[in-house]
């Protein structure tokens, strides 16, 4: 009695047809998981991130308290100027805020959309804040954060009236994987105004801090 060995060519054909069609369907359903996992987990991070930079932006707002003081109280130019020394977050009578980005080696101020920091839109040169006061508040902003997060990943931070408004944060700059807090990018996709995978493509330098902050006015239709 013969004994059938192996496949026929038809068999083996549909068996390749199905694995194709199988692997069809779940490459890209994993691919979708794992970005989701991967964001999720920067998400926990940008939060602790969060938590972290406020308790440092509290101190930031009693240190500055004397300085602010100083310099609204003086008439003279020069004493301005060196009140001015003593402050990291803003100008006095002009707006509040200030981005701090962290590179996965050192921390520094940005602009709103990553570029350097420069004072000049306030009505003051760079060269009128005291760059020993800045590096000493970028050290302690980045170094206060250190005992929560891996110090080689990536974030940054938007503060107003010495409150975190929001934190975005990568393993990496070039990382698309980004976490967000308090509104992060899951969120923003599901509202449909804003495509998430276009704020992954500017990273976590030039992300628009706003669309993380709780007005999701701005990434969320009506």
């Amino acid at each position: 009695m013969r004994t059938k060995k192996g496949f026929t060519l038809i068999e083996l054909i549909i068996v390749i047809a199905i694995i194709g069609i199988l692997l069809g369907v779940l490459i890209p359903s994993w691919g979708y998981f794992l970005r989701r996992a991967h964001t999720r987990t920067q998400n926990s991070k940008a939060k602790a991130i969060f938590n972290a930079a406020q308790t440092i932006v509290t101190d930031m707002n009693f240190a500055e308290r004397k300085p602010i003081e100083a310099y609204n109280k003086a008439s003279a130019e020069d004493k301005k100027l060196e009140a001015m020394k003593g402050i990291y977050s803003h100008v006095p009578g002009g707006t509040n805020e200030f981005y701090y980005y962290w590179d996965g080696m050192k921390g520094y101020r940005v602009e709103a959309n990553g570029d350097e920091f420069a004072a000049t839109h306030t009505g003051f040169t760079d060269q009128q804040y005291s760059n020993a006061n800045i590096a000493e508040w970028d050290k302690k902003i980045g170094d206060s954060i250190k005992r929560i997060v891996d110090d080689r990943m990536v974030y940054k931070i938007y503060v107003k009236d010495y409150i975190v408004q929001s934190v975005a944060s990568a393993r990496f700059a070039n990382d698309r994987y980004i976490g967000a807090y308090p509104t992060n990018l899951d969120k923003i996709d599901d509202f449909g105004v804003i495509d998430a995978d276009d704020i992954r493509k500017g990273h976590v330098l030039s992300a628009t801090m706003t669309y993380f902050d709780l007005d999701t006015t701005d990434v969320e239709s009506e």
